[in-house]
């Protein structure tokens, strides 16, 4: 059902943005910007006949799709005299401001990231009043199932070098913001997270509470981390290989803040597979993963820091886990996955 509202809702943008963008689907995108039309009969006029604009509709897929979150599409637009089919990504955000932020830092980061060998998606066109932000397709396959079906853990490693020299290059690129995310930022989430689950989950909800400051105890005799560039939600599955390259993408919580938030991120992931199959291979990788990075890039010292949002990040994963299927908790107990996350948390924060 979800999946046919997402779908509905694609192909609504695709009839809209054909009848109001000039041309949005063709194959020369006009500059990245608010799209806008002077009137009516000027719209129809260059469109055409209603058929004719229904034969330039593109095809739509729904490639992920979040209730109330988020939706990303896949336009595929035939081109004139059997040419080749050009395909756009189509992201609806929350909010036309979301759309335009992410296209702007997109805009800033693509010249300089492709200096580096790096890919992220061109931003093509933003329709703000709808939050939708068209950009290019990048080729590649999801990292993400690679990194949870490949057996041969030689393979496995190589993927890591690859995404560590990744994430190196993207810290590498020049970004002014107002945006600065910090452990602190994480970590007032989390407690408002854990506020919300006392009268339904108490034991859950104070565990969670507990481990929280203690990472809020260690953050503050940390050293202050050097501000760079970050992702935000770096993860396997916002990463794309495709021979021998790694394209990211998925720039919506981007700006400044500590690297080690990225590389805490990550870690998370593969310690979250982790705890769902009880194999310590994952953990593994996840150490794999942090020597690669700070092999490349030593002077940002993240193995000092990156533990604590490591574990900040578990808790906030056992949370969202539990508000997903409550009623798992509430038959596993101690068992539960929202109780291993926590424990695994537990787990990187002493083992620091």
């Amino acid at each position: 059902m979800e999946e046919r509202a997402a779908l509905q809702l694609g192909q609504h943008l695709a009839r809209s943005c054909s009848c109001r963008s000039l041309g949005v689907w063709s194959s020369s995108f006009q500059e990245i910007g608010p799209c806008g039309a002077t009137s009516e009969s000027d719209i129809l006029a260059q469109v055409g006949t209603e058929a004719e604009r229904a034969r330039r509709l593109p095809t739509v897929e729904v490639l992920r799709y979040k209730l109330h979150g988020r939706c990303v599409l896949r336009y595929i637009v035939e081109a004139p005299a059997g040419g080749a089919p050009t395909e756009v990504i189509g992201k609806v955000h929350k909010s036309g401001t979301l759309a335009v932020q992410v296209a702007q830092t997109l805009s800033i980061l693509q010249p300089q990231a492709a200096a580096y060998g790096l890919i992220i998606p061109k931003p093509l066109r933003v329709i703000e009043e709808w939050g939708l932000l068209l950009m290019e397709r990048v080729s590649g396959i999801a990292l993400k199932p690679i990194v949870e079906q490949t057996k041969d853990p030689q393979q496995l490693k190589t993927v890591m070098g690859l995404a560590a020299a990744t994430l190196v290059r993207l810290h590498c690129l020049r970004f002014e913001s107002q945006k600065v995310r910090s452990l602190q930022t994480w970590l007032e989430k989390g407690h408002g997270k854990a506020a919300s689950l006392h009268l339904v989950a108490p034991l859950l909800a104070q565990q969670a509470d507990t481990l929280l400051r203690q990472i809020g105890q260690l953050g503050a005799r940390s050293a202050v981390a050097p501000l760079s560039f970050i992702h935000g939600g770096f993860s396997p599955a916002q990463l794309l290989l495709e021979k021998g390259q790694i394209a990211v993408v998925d720039f919506d919580s981007s700006g400044l803040g500590d690297p080690a938030i990225d590389v805490g991120h990550f870690m998370e992931r593969l310690h979250q597979i982790a705890v769902n199959r009880a194999s310590n291979a994952f953990r593994q990788l996840a150490t794999d993963f942090l020597s690669e990075y700070q092999a490349r890039l030593p002077e940002q010292r993240v193995a000092e820091r990156v533990h604590l949002f490591l574990s900040a990040f578990l808790v906030r994963t056992a949370l969202h886990t539990f508000e997903r299927r409550p009623y798992a908790y509430g038959q596993a107990g101690p068992d539960s996955l929202p109780v291993l996350l926590l424990q695994e948390a537990a787990a990187c924060l002493a083992g620091r």
